[in-house]
């Protein structure tokens, strides 16, 4: 036991606390017990030591309690703004849609001037392939009620959606493939310019005494004619021009794949393969449409519901094999669909040679055109569609074969920058938004 006096210097208690209800203090070093009665001057300079301490240490605690409280309330406050933002995001329509407006305009800007004066020229051919289509269809309701007549401006008039395809794909993305695919179905549109021009100035030839055809001829030569020799300065035109509009593309593959001259190659590929495919679509939809209106089947319907079905499942696989197959490295799938390829044409050459063969038994009769006639125009698109389908598989191995080999990583990159890009925009719209309208309301107030 020790004891403290008022002229010794004041003890400074080590791991020891204080009890209200005894005024003792306890050591947890030597286990002592001192006595407020011992010596009460001392203990009241201890006393007033340690609640100076106590006093400084809770102070520090205090502070540091409150910056942690501001600290969680100010994370918990961005969790809460995050979380409206993404709630946000889907209910303020009009901030996105500002947002993808501005994106858009941009874009058109950007644009450069040899691209579009491609775009002007094209909705000028546009604009002649209607005049003219029409004016035939209308023409040959009225005076000769040809099938032929009717499908080849079937044929002619649904160039033109392609056509315009190609053209804003290969402007607003600065996609080169997509260009060549634009210069492809433009020399089809002359293609079926030349199936229009044919039997219509035959008739006139033949038909030079008719008083019904003379009825019609200024009108046959104004807007059938003479907007058809116009579509074909169009494509002269476009060809001198297409070699600066070529130059000025071919950036973008940069920004989404990088300077690797591998990776390039083989994006280059695989986008040769991606608009081989959308115009070989469009040439099989031609081969498929010809069939049912020209050929003649021998369990019909059933023929045309078989080659329908065949149609549809071809489109099915097309659609797997670009979106799915390639971009996720699937072997088997891919390989379905080279093999696929050949099953369909094969089945429609087949049917073509069969009519070379048997041309009475197996080719409608037409007014307008003889068999011959329709087995020839029959025959140019059987192989261009051949020629293209070929091309396409040609394409479609050497894609396969580039499987592991960084396409897959590609894609993966390309997709989720995509996704990270969109979901920050959308939140920065949303906010802006949200500024605009809180400081309309402190207007308004």
């Amino acid at each position: 036991m020790t004891t403290a006096t008022a002229n010794t210097e004041p003890f400074i208690p080590n791991n020891h606390y204080y009890q209200d209800n005894t005024n003792d203090y306890y050591n947890d070093n030597d286990d002592d017990l001192i006595l407020e009665n011992e010596d009460p001057l001392a203990f009241q300079e201890n006393n007033n030591y340690y609640n100076n301490n106590h006093t400084s240490t809770t102070t520090i605690n205090n502070h540091k309690n409150t910056m942690n409280l501001q600290n969680q309330h100010a994370i918990q406050q961005i969790i809460k703004n995050t979380e409206q933002a993404m709630v946000l995001q889907y209910n303020s329509k009009i901030g996105i849609k500002n947002l993808t407006w501005l994106k858009f305009k941009k874009r058109i800007l950007n644009i450069n001037k040899w691209s579009k004066l491609i775009f002007i020229i094209v909705i000028i051919l546009i604009l002649n392939i209607l005049i003219s289509g029409i004016t035939c269809i209308i023409f040959n309701f009225e005076i000769i009620e040809s099938k032929a007549i009717y499908f080849l401006c079937g044929l002619y008039l649904f160039s033109l959606f392609p056509l315009l395809y190609f053209t804003l794909s290969a402007i607003y993305m600065e996609n080169e493939f997509q260009l060549f695919s634009f210069l492809i179905q433009l020399l089809w549109v002359c293609v079926c310019d030349i199936f229009i021009l044919y039997p219509i100035i035959s008739l006139l030839v033949i038909y030079e005494n008719n008083e019904t055809i003379q009825k019609y001829k200024f009108i046959i030569i104004f807007l059938i004619i003479i907007p058809s020799l116009i579509i074909f300065l169009i494509f002269i035109f476009i060809l001198i021009i297409i070699i600066p509009v070529f130059r000025s593309f071919g950036w973008k593959i940069y920004r989404k794949v990088g300077s690797s001259p591998e990776l390039v190659s083989i994006y280059r590929i695989y986008s040769i393969f991606k608009s081989l495919i959308q115009v070989d679509l469009m040439y099989l939809t031609c081969l498929y449409v010809m069939s049912l209106s020209w050929l003649k089947f021998d369990m019909s319907p059933w023929s045309q519901i078989v080659l329908s079905i065949g149609y549809l499942i071809s489109i099915i696989f097309t659609y797997f094999s670009l979106f799915y197959a390639v971009r996720k490295e699937i072997y088997l799938l891919q390989i379905l669909y080279i093999l696929f390829n050949f099953i369909l044409p094969g089945y429609l050459i087949y049917k073509v040679i069969e009519a070379y063969l048997n041309t009475k038994r197996r080719i409608e009769e037409d007014i307008l055109l003889t068999n011959e006639e329709i087995l020839t125009i029959m025959t140019i698109i059987t192989t261009v569609t051949i020629l293209i389908r070929f091309i396409t598989i040609i394409f479609s191995i050497l894609v396969t074969i580039n499987f592991r080999k960084g396409l897959k990583s590609i894609f993966e990159k390309y997709d989720k920058k995509r996704f990270y890009e969109k979901y920050f925009e959308n939140v920065e719209s949303v906010v802006e938004m949200n500024h605009l309208e809180m400081s309309n309301e402190i207007v308004l107030k």
